[in-house]
Formats: structure tokens, C-alpha cells, sequence
């Protein structure tokens, strides 16, 4: 949703891609979360990769593609901030997700699937490929799974304790949440489908180089404590209802303006209707 209100304030394709790239990769409940589970020194390696991983996959973009905007912006000089937050989560929780639901909805079938058909193990029988074929197979494999940011952290320290190297485990934890199949549709809104899957490649290739940097410099993941739970119950709880009385505004907001349009072509069809 915040990806759309950026288009519909006039922010360029590039700038979108790397917004949400960065939004996915690392945030400051992530970077909390990972010193608590890996410490400061991997939380902070994770954010600077996260910032320029998105700025490579934003650099994947055409410039020269235009962003169309379906999402009027009112004007900030006759709106208090008050109203205009009002507004933006209105807008938040209607419209735009209305508009990147189907994507988020079609990334959750499809990590569902993946995760049905693979063979136990999953990337880590990636991993026993070793050299350069395993780690493009597991960031590969690993490209269109919806993991968040925090999820990512207990992956990549399995995927070490599995035979993976650090490098490998570090970049696997850098580029997993940055893109899946939910926000490759996202993208595709914005830069088409050629647009995303030049960002898909420059995830890939970014998270590939990091490996080798990483391991060259001897990086592991090593966990320091512990994140069983990874957010509070309250959270998860609140967040579901949340989800859940959004959606079904929007359905019942979709049905009614249905009805609405069939009983105006009903009424048009009439002969006093056409005649007024």
C-alpha cells in the first residue's frame, strides 16, 4: 500500500522498486530482531546490504517507464495532519489493498505449493550441490518464497547448520524477504513484467556476489540468542483480526457498489429512465 501512495504522489518507477525492496528486506523490528538472535555486527551488515540491494535492483528499472496513478493526493496545505493521516489509512486499507491483494493472495498459494511438492529438506539439499551451482540453486530456490525479515533469521542459521557456507546463509538472509512471488506481481504493476523480472535478476545476481564477498571475508551466522517467538502473541493476534475486518470491508464495499451499478443500468433501461 505504501508502494502505491509513492506512485500516486509521483515518485518514479526506479524509486518505488528500491522503496519496496528495501521495506521487505529490513526494517527496525527486523534489525532488533536480528541483534537479539545474530547481533549487532550481523544486524548491521544486514541493513547496509538491504540498502544496496535496493538500490541495485531500483537501478534494474528503466528510468524511462512512466508510473500511472489511480489514487488522488489531496493537497497538504488545506488538510491537517490529523486528516491526512486519516486518509492515507483509509486509503491504506481500502484501495491499495484492494490493489496489491490479488498478488499477496496469488505469492501465498504459490510458497504453499512450493513448500507441499518440495522434498524434505528443502534449500538445504540445495546446499549439498556445493560451489557455485549450489549457491545459485538455493538463492534461486529461494527467490520466490514469501518469507518476512524476521522469518529469514532462523532459515539462514538452519541453512548453516545444514552444510551451507556463511556466506551463502548470509546472503540467503539478505535477499530472501527483498522479493517473492506477492511483490514480484507488485513490481510487475509498476514495471511490467520484463521491469520485474530485471529486478528478480539483479536480486539473484546481488545476492550471488554477496556470498563470495561474504565468505571471502569469513562472515558465518552464528546465533548468540534466542527467537523462538519471533513477534509478541498479542501482535499476531491483532493482526490477523486486523487483516481479516479489512478484507472483508472490501468485499462487502465491492458487492454493494455491484448492486448499486445494477440497479443504474435497470434503471436506465426503462423508457422514463432514457426519456429523462
Amino acid at each position: 500500500p505504501l508502494a502505491v501512495g509513492l506512485a500516486g504522489a509521483g515518485a518514479t518507477t526506479p524509486a518505488i522498486v528500491a522503496f519496496l525492496v528495501a521495506a521487505q528486506s529490513a526494517g527496525i523490528d527486523s534489525l532488533i530482531f536480528t541483534i537479539g538472535v545474530l547481533g549487532p555486527t550481523s544486524a548491521a551488515w544486514r541493513m547496509m546490504c538491504a540498502a544496496v540491494m535496493a538500490t541495485a535492483c531500483g537501478l534494474a528499472v528503466p528510468a524511462s517507464r512512466t508510473v500511472s496513478s489511480h489514487h488522488p493526493v489531496s493537497s497538504t496545505e488545506e488538510s491537517t495532519v490529523l486528516k491526512r493521516i486519516s486518509e492515507g489509512l483509509y486509503e491504506a486499507f481500502t484501495a491499495s489493498l484492494k490493489e496489491v491483494g490479488p498478488s499477496i493472495l496469488f505469492g501465498n498459494i504459490v510458497t504453499s505449493a512450493v513448500a507441499a511438492f518440495l522434498p524434505a529438506g528443502g534449500l538445504a539439499l540445495a546446499v549439498q550441490l556445493g560451489g557455485i551451482h549450489g549457491r545459485a540453486a538455493v538463492l534461486a530456490l529461494a527467490l520466490p518464497l514469501n518469507f518476512c525479515e524476521h522469518a529469514a533469521v532462523p532459515l539462514a542459521i538452519a541453512l548453516q547448520k545444514a552444510g551451507a557456507t556463511g556466506g551463502l546463509a548470509f546472503a540467503v538472509l539478505a535477499t530472501l524477504p527483498g522479493i517473492n512471488v506477492s511483490s514480484f506481481g507488485v513490481v510487475a504493476n509498476f514495471a511490467g513484467t520484463v521491469g520485474a523480472l530485471r529486478v528478480a535478476l539483479a536480486m539473484w545476481l546481488s545476492g550471488l556476489a554477496l556470498s563470495l564477498i561474504a565468505d571471502f571475508a569469513r562472515f558465518e551466522v552464528t546465533q548468540i540468542g534466542h527467537g523462538e517467538a519471533m513477534l509478541p502473541e498479542w501482535y499476531v493476534y491483532a493482526s490477523k483480526r486486523i487483516a481479516g475486518v479489512a478484507v472483508s470491508f472490501i468485499l462487502l464495499r465491492d458487492l454493494w457498489e455491484l448492486v448499486q451499478s445494477k440497479e443504474t443500468s435497470s434503471c436506465c433501461s426503462d423508457k422514463s429512465c432514457k426519456a429523462d
